[in-house]
């Protein structure tokens, strides 16, 4: 259709050609794709193989991987478009307490329901990821620091309701959180927001947890 970057089928410049199984086509000097035909079966196991490679196991959210890479592309895209980006990092309140009172397995229940919580909560393109241990974080495009804050405030609030029953057990949980956006960073990339909604996250302990904190 024109391209100035070209079109290449099988390392051929094109301007028409026809798609066999296995065929690689590439889309200018960096992007390439693999062209194959599969049955519905074939189709299921790609889909599987995908999924496990971006998920994490227990929760089923995002692991951190794919947090990563997502983030660096929401930073580019923000900064090429000038448009507002944010992240959320969060941390379950006191959850080593959780692992020695009620041991692993309860934890682990404390952790995927929490992670319910949050989903329900969350927009279709948000990006929520495991970020290690029981810290979680949300890639929010299009929103400033302002509604980060708010949305973290619900996600607290969602959580904090939650009442998990293991093993006979009735266990509840609260979250901190620290939300930055672009607008925070000096030199705005995916390393100076994450180092300061950490740093916002640790002010959010400091001043007695369950509570999210956007500035400072």
């Amino acid at each position: 259709m024109g391209s100035r970057n070209g079109v290449f089928v099988g390392g051929k410049r094109v301007t028409r050609a026809k798609l066999e199984h296995d065929s690689w086509l590439q889309f200018g000097p960096r992007v390439a794709f693999r062209f194959s035909m599969t049955d519905l079966r074939e189709e299921r196991l790609l889909r599987k193989l995908y999924e496990s490679s971006t998920r994490d196991a227990l929760t089923g959210v995002y692991n951190r991987l794919h947090f990563e890479e997502r983030l660096r592309a929401e930073v580019a895209y923000a900064i090429r478009h000038k448009a507002q980006a944010s992240l959320l990092i969060i941390d379950l309140d006191h959850f080593k307490r959780v692992n020695d009172t009620y041991g692993h397995p309860a934890g682990d229940a404390v952790l995927k329901r929490a992670c319910e919580a949050c989903s329900k909560a969350l927009r279709t393109e948000d990006v929520f990821a495991r970020f290690g241990g029981e810290e979680f974080a949300v890639v929010l495009r299009g929103i400033d620091v302002k509604g980060a804050a708010r949305l973290g405030d619900r996600l607290r609030k969602a959580v904090a309701a939650e009442v998990i029953e293991h093993e006979d057990q009735r266990i509840q949980v609260t979250l901190s959180a620290g939300a930055a956006s672009m607008a925070c960073c000096q030199h705005p990339s995916a390393e100076e927001l994450i180092s300061i909604a950490d740093r916002r996250l640790y002010l959010s302990k400091e001043q007695g947890r369950n509570r999210v904190t956007s500035e400072g």
